[in-house]
């Protein structure tokens, strides 16, 4: 038994990232389910912790954990929370989200094809250290492959779309100018032979050492002590270990629900359709992070979470308008986004996150399943 302080060790907490508000804990003689009815979205944690001493035989408790954030002479009023018992079987208390979800819940509007869609196929061009695996010049081949097999949506990777980790300081869609006509060029011949490309674009994080920085400086997140929030990911395809300080870059959070990220971000999404891509990906299309940072024209961190989510309505609305059959693609769902975003992706829904649990809550959204070559064991149950 090690030596520990505040007995951490006997507590896990999972904050936010695609939680359903709700928990089931059942065994061959029963269930409990405990649930969180919340209609507007907001920080979330579930709690685990050993209350016990024995640490073999361990007295497990759990609960929500919420932020509230009051002013002086303030009130807060939390949401309602229900707990029930059933005879072993998570579908009740799944039920009984799902009847409180039906009361206010809306699908995205997502266009009728996308429902009849195969899959997507994704292609990264740029690795994070600069190495090119494909030329844009390749893309109406790759699509009249993928025509062959039925799947007729493509979907972009490439660091230029990203300004949190790559070997140069470049903006948003800087390149060459002949990479950037050779890209238009790519486009607009998969859109000529029935097929659409998506971008997947990462709007939230951005480096110290890229050149906007300084212009994106008043939008990062801030904690209660005024300080930066960091997030940063040095990853590295060419290192033992892919996670490597030697390329840190110092990166942060940008606030989703600030006046500042707003314009950036709609100029971002202008230069993406105008280049001839027709559908949008939003990379971390959720909000962990409570944000302090006055000057964002939000008061609280919740305002600034509902903010966050007000964006992506506005996000998809314009790309709905934009094409009927067009549509958004987001990273981490939960029961808020899945609103707005159209289809929905997670790297590993086989071992961190239950698909079949967010496809019985919300029979109307769209999951995504990430597969990589020869994952053939994944293709049953991604169907």
């Amino acid at each position: 038994r090690t030596h520990t302080f505040g007995r951490h060790h006997q507590r896990v907490g999972l904050a936010n990232l695609s939680l359903l508000p709700m928990l089931d804990v059942s065994d061959a003689r029963g269930g409990l389910s405990y649930i969180q009815y919340a209609r507007e979205p907001d920080y979330l944690a579930l709690v685990f912790e050993n209350l016990g001493d024995d640490y073999a035989r361990p007295c497990l408790s759990w609960a929500w954990a919420m932020r509230p954030f009051v002013a002086p002479g303030g009130t807060w009023t939390s949401p309602e929370f229900g707990i029930g018992v059933h005879q072993a079987d998570w579908h009740v208390t799944a039920d009984r989200l799902r009847a409180f979800v039906q009361t206010w819940w809306q699908p995205s509007g997502m266009p009728r094809v996308l429902r009849e869609q195969l899959g997507l196929y994704h292609v990264q061009f740029h690795g994070f250290n600069g190495e090119r695996y494909h030329e844009f010049e390749e893309l109406p081949a790759l699509a009249r492959d993928c025509r062959r097999y039925g799947v007729t949506d493509l979907c972009l990777w490439d660091t230029t779309a990203q300004v949190y980790l790559r070997p140069d300081r470049g903006g948003f869609w800087e390149m060459p100018v002949r990479r950037r006509q050779a890209l238009q060029r790519a486009l607009a011949a998969v859109r000529r032979l029935g097929c659409q490309t998506g971008a997947w674009v990462n709007f939230r994080l951005i480096t110290e050492y890229n050149r906007l920085w300084k212009q994106l400086a008043p939008a990062a997140q801030r904690s209660g002590f005024g300080q930066l929030l960091n997030d940063s990911w040095p990853c590295s395809m060419n290192h033992a270990v892919y996670g490597n300080s030697l390329i840190e870059q110092a990166g942060h959070s940008l606030c989703v629900g600030s006046k500042q990220f707003a314009e950036f971000a709609r100029a971002v999404i202008d230069e993406t359709l105008a280049l001839g891509f027709s559908s949008l990906y939003i990379d971390q299309a959720d909000e962990l992070n409570s944000c302090l940072a006055s000057g964002h024209g939000h008061r609280t961190p919740p305002e600034a979470i509902a903010k966050t989510y007000d964006w992506f309505k506005q996000t998809a609305a314009r790309v709905h308008e934009r094409d009927p059959a067009c549509y958004t693609v987001g990273e981490c769902p939960d029961l808020y986004n899945t609103q707005a975003i159209d289809l929905h992706w997670m790297w590993d829904w086989r071992a961190a996150f239950r698909s079949d649990v967010f496809r019985y809550v919300l029979p109307d959204m769209l999951v995504a399943w990430c597969i990589d070559e020869h994952e053939r064991d994944v293709l049953a149950r991604g169907f």
